[in-house]
């Protein structure tokens, strides 16, 4: 019981630690509910007796059981070799105790508090991380932030039908959460393409004893389903800088540019709009609709709508944030210090002085249908925005329009990438890696290109342009940045990491240009880097520390392989390069 724990805690942690907040849900899954009924004791005793002898014992045995393997049990017991054990227990006897446990099966679970819960596991204020049950939350539930699956039945059925309900479940689990990385939320992987422990917290597990002919029948249902399994072991594939880049003069003397960071100061944060916070809140329909138990869901489709603006009054405003223990003044005022009081908070314009939603609601509904305590759960999830925004930006490092040189060694190196195996019977990613050798394509860095079908076609026209700008260039280099070399807005607190770097010495200048493959779904979500990326060669105040001052920084259009924005990514290429 407790390894289900521990790794729900990774899931929490790993996010955590890259600004994540994050909240994993376990179900424990049985056939019967006295299992169910014991299970759940077994989980809460365990978790509230543990000691650090206990918890280093099974941290040191599933540690040397997975240690010969590349799988993410050997990454999790790993990460835990090096953490304070009385910390970890300090916190899995906080988050997992009967009030952060909820019981299915249990005679008061139908309570009207107990069903508002399990429909609201995603929301911050939802304290819920485990829940026991069984087959009667395989119909009408559905939960975004459900990262573990527990099967714990005992003699149950391995017949077809059995596993085809089990498929069910997982794929309505297995849907995408769209956390927030960065400042953005995505409806999209985001870490598939790239070395990094967050790939994980993209991840729905499901924990079963092995039982072969149940799992048998289970792979056969997924298939069915069209449901994609991952296996937990990876395929690495690693890309190596060629030796002669490596012995060439641009390799050990040239360098790349950055722009540096300053940090901001708490004058900097004098209004919302500081913090990236707007009061111009669009609400989307289902936000409004109250839930109730059984009726949840995945799209509600409400038709036709028409959108109510609602300047929020200020009761809501009040009530809400007495429910929110962040916006308790003690802890509030150290995220914004020009606050005198939260009657100002709450009235001045700079703040929430006047806060409109715009609702979207269907033909036929008025805002003044909707129940008060619609409007308040509105203003509650309003504020868990706001909670974020102001928690990612908060003195955050503010981009310059100055760019200093690193050493070119430091910042380019040989690197892998991590790619779970995928079960073969079982259709895979559209945007699948491709390995291409590279090793006779002496302009591009390294002996392999790890990338997508958009990045490759970028390989491509690159290369039908190479030998024009040899002609042109003395040395010409590709460089695929990865996740090494970032650069952040001027004056603002956005940074991105380009996807490659084309290098370029000329008679007169050495030419650094970002370059971005994009898909048509992000180009818009994107708009704001390919500005900035423009905007390097025409802002007067962008300053480049070079020694000889001959260092040149450009920004060329997208890439993509759409018509229109594929012939602007052409013309912009050859008009600043060619």
């Amino acid at each position: 019981m407790i390894t289900f724990t521990i790794i729900s805690q990774y899931w929490k942690y790993v996010a955590q630690e890259n600004g994540i907040t994050l909240k994993p849900i376990i179900l424990f899954k049985s056939n019967k509910i006295a299992t169910s009924l014991s299970a759940n004791d077994r989980l809460l005793n365990t978790v509230q007796s543990l000691t650090v002898d206990s918890l280093s014992h099974t941290i040191n045995l599933g540690y040397a059981t997975y240690k010969h393997e590349n799988s993410i049990w050997h990454k999790m017991f790993q990460y835990y070799k090096k953490q304070s054990l009385p910390e970890v227990i300090r916190d899995l006897q906080w988050d997992f105790t009967e009030e952060t446990i909820l019981n299915a099966n249990d005679k008061a679970f139908l309570s009207e508090d107990n069903a508002l819960l399990l429909n609201t596991l995603e929301e911050d204020n939802n304290p819920i991380r485990a829940i026991f049950a069984v087959a009667k939350l395989n119909e009408g539930w559905d939960v975004l932030n459900l990262f573990d699956i527990v099967r714990i039945s005992e003699g149950a059925t391995s017949t077809k039908t059995t596993t085809d309900s089990e498929a069910q479940l997982i794929g309505r689990g297995a849907r995408y959460y769209p956390f927030e990385y960065n400042g953005q939320r995505s409806y999209t992987r985001r870490f598939d393409l790239i070395q990094t422990d967050l790939k994980v917290i993209e991840s729905l597990h499901y924990h079963t004893i092995n039982e072969n002919a149940y799992i048998k029948n289970l792979e056969k249902s997924l298939e069915s389903a069209s449901i994609q399994v991952k296996e937990d072991e990876y395929d690495r594939l690693e890309a190596k800088l060629k030796p002669a880049f490596k012995k060439s003069p641009v390799f050990k003397d040239g360098k790349i540019y950055i722009n540096k960071l300053e940090q901001t100061t708490a004058d900097d944060y004098r209004t919302l709009s500081h913090y990236n916070v707007t009061t111009d809140y669009e609400v989307p329909y289902e936000l409004t609709v109250e839930q109730h138990y059984g009726k949840r869901q995945a799209h509600p489709n409400p038709g036709q709508t028409h959108e109510s603006t609602w300047p929020v009054e200020r009761i809501y405003i009040r009530k809400a944030l007495q429910r929110k223990p962040f916006f308790h003044f003690n802890n509030f005022k150290s995220y914004i210090p020009a606050l005198s009081s939260m009657k100002d908070f709450i009235e001045s314009p700079n703040f929430l002085g006047e806060l409109t939603f715009y609702v979207s609601l269907p033909l036929g509904l008025k805002l003044h249908d909707l129940s008060p305590l619609s409007k308040l759960k509105m203003v509650e999830k309003y504020l868990d925005y706001v909670e974020k925004k102001i928690k990612a930006n908060y003195m955050k490092e503010r981009g310059t329009p100055v760019f200093e040189g690193v050493a070119m060694s430091e910042m380019i190196d040989d690197y892998y990438i991590e790619l779970n195996k995928v079960n073969s019977k079982v259709s895979t990613m559209s945007e699948t890696l491709q390995k291409r050798n590279m090793r006779d394509n002496h302009w591009y860095v390294y002996d392999k290109a790890i990338v997508n079908g958009l990045e490759s076609a970028f390989i491509d026209f690159i290369n039908d342009y190479v030998e024009q700008l040899k002609e042109k260039y003395q040395e010409v280099y590709l460089i695929r940045n990865e996740r090494k070399v970032k650069i952040v807005e001027i004056n603002g607190t956005r940074g991105f990491m380009p996807d490659f770097l084309l290098y370029l010495q000329g008679e007169a200048y050495t030419y650094q240009v970002f370059l971005e493959p994009k898909g048509g779904h992000l180009q818009l979500e994107d708009r704001w880097k390919e500005e900035f990326l423009l905007a390097l060669s025409e802002n007067e105040n962008i300053e480049v520390l070079s020694e000889n001052e001959d260092v040149r920084l450009l920004g060329i259009k997208f890439f993509s392989n759409e018509g229109d924005k594929k012939k602007a990514f052409r013309e912009d290429f050859k008009n600043k390069l060619l």
